[in-house]
C-alpha cells in the first residue's frame, strides 16, 4: 500500500511539473510575441525596390496637406498718372504720378486630386502625378507700399487732386487688370511650371526611395 501511495504522489508532482513547466513556455511565448515589433512582407528578400511601401493614397495625403500650392509669387508695380487738367494749356494743368504696388501669384489646386491621377509603376521605379496647370491668381494691391507724388499745378490750377470713391475704384481696377497682363507673361507662366513641378517633386521625394523617378503632367 506504501508503494502504491509512493506512486501514485510521484505521478501527481510529476504531472503538476509537466503543466507548470507547460504553463511558462507559453506566458514566455505571448510575452515574447508582444515584444517582438510584427513585420509584414511585402517584397520578397531578393528585390531591391522599396516602391511596394508607396501606395497612391499615401502620396496624395503628402501632397494634400496643401491643397492650393502657391508655386511662384512676384512683386508688381504700376505706374499711372491721374489727369485733372483743363484742356492743352499748361496753366490749367494738374496732375499727380502715382507708383502702386502689389503681390502676383501662381499656384496649383490640388482638391480634386485623386487615386486616379497617380500611377506607380514599380518595374520601372517611377511614379507619374497629373496636375491642373498652375493658375495666376488675381494680383492684390499693396496700399501700404504704393506712393503719391506732389501733385503738379498749372498757374491758375489750386489744390490736391481729390478722387470720389468710384473714380478711386476705377482707377483700382485698371491698375489690377494691368499687373494681370504682366502676371500672365510668358516668362513668369515658364517659372511657375517649373517650380510646381520642382516643388511637387519635393514634396514625394522624402517617402520614397532615391532612384525612384518622379513625373509631374500638368493638363
Amino acid at each position: 500500500m506504501f508503494k502504491k501511495l509512493r506512486k501514485k504522489t510521484f505521478n501527481i508532482v510529476l504531472a503538476f511539473l509537466v503543466f507548470t513547466s507547460f504553463g511558462c513556455y507559453i506566458s514566455y511565448k505571448i510575452i515574447k510575441d508582444k515584444e517582438t515589433p510584427k513585420i509584414t512582407k511585402i517584397l520578397p528578400s531578393s528585390s531591391n525596390t522599396k516602391l511596394s511601401f508607396i501606395t497612391e493614397e499615401s502620396i496624395i495625403d503628402k501632397i494634400q496637406k496643401v491643397s492650393k500650392l502657391v508655386v511662384v509669387e512676384v512683386d508688381l508695380n504700376e505706374k499711372m498718372v491721374i489727369d485733372n487738367s483743363w484742356g492743352d494749356w499748361d496753366i490749367f494743368k494738374k496732375l499727380q504720378r502715382v507708383d502702386y504696388y502689389g503681390k502676383g501669384s501662381y499656384s496649383i489646386d490640388l482638391s480634386s486630386l485623386d487615386s486616379s491621377k497617380v500611377k506607380i509603376d514599380k518595374l520601372n521605379k517611377e511614379i507619374t502625378i497629373h496636375l491642373p496647370k498652375p493658375a495666376a491668381n488675381t494680383p492684390t494691391i499693396d496700399y501700404d507700399k504704393t506712393t503719391f507724388e506732389s501733385t503738379e499745378k498749372g498757374l491758375l490750377r489750386f489744390g490736391d487732386i481729390k478722387l470720389t470713391k468710384d473714380e478711386s475704384a476705377v482707377i483700382d481696377k485698371e491698375v489690377i487688370s494691368r499687373m494681370d497682363t504682366k502676371l500672365k507673361e510668358t516668362t513668369l507662366y515658364d517659372e511657375a511650371i517649373k517650380n510646381g513641378q520642382d516643388t511637387v517633386q519635393g514634396l514625394i521625394k522624402p517617402i520614397v526611395d532615391d532612384n525612384v523617378k518622379i513625373n509631374i503632367i500638368f493638363e
